[in-house]
């Protein structure tokens, strides 16, 4: 499975087959990333995959497991409600609805690490997809898009701009065909 943000797009030749090796999927992990001074959302997120999850809390800083493009194994995902269900004694949805902040990014990626420790995936340290998520990373104009697709790097294969900045379409579409 891939987990794909509504306002993604891809924008280089990209085969899913290539993040398998040996039967194992790769998992995007960025250690240490989450820290005290993280924002607030972050720190939540953490504390409901522990709750949901059953999880020691994280010692910080913590790995982040968020981008806007993510593989994930759908036998994974699987044992991963199967744990939620038998843990809560409900469906696993009632569960992750008693609050709004969650991340299913991190919840995805503490039960790979911090249940199955690991098993059947490998640590893939860089992000598919290159996101600008806050408003003040980059200027709210055709140049700031400039600038921030000029830092793609060679494994991203999409972009994603968040649809809550205000970039107009016009300009999303005009970086979206440089890239």
């Amino acid at each position: 499975m891939l987990t794909l943000d509504s306002d993604v797009v891809l924008i280089r030749d990209f085969d899913p087959a290539d993040l398998w090796q040996d039967g194992r999927l790769a998992l995007y992990r960025q250690e240490n990333a989450i820290d005290a001074s993280a924002r607030s959302d972050h720190l939540k997120w953490l504390s409901h995959s522990e709750r949901v999850l059953g999880c020691a809390p994280a010692q910080l800083p913590a790995t982040d497991y968020i981008s806007s493009l993510l593989p994930w194994r759908t036998d994974t995902c699987l044992q991963m409600l199967d744990h939620i269900e038998a843990r809560h004694g409900q469906h696993w949805v009632r569960t992750m609805i008693r609050t709004r902040a969650f991340s299913e990014c991190i919840i995805y990626g503490r039960f790979v690490d911090d249940v199955l420790h690991g098993a059947g995936h490998y640590a893939m340290p860089h992000p598919l997809c290159h996101s600008l998520w806050l408003g003040d990373s980059y200027a709210r104009d055709l140049a700031g898009l400039e600038s921030f697709v000029a830092d793609l790097a060679p494994n991203h294969v999409c972009l994603q701009i968040q649809s809550f900045l205000g970039h107009s379409i016009a300009n999303i579409r005009a970086v979206t065909t440089m890239a």
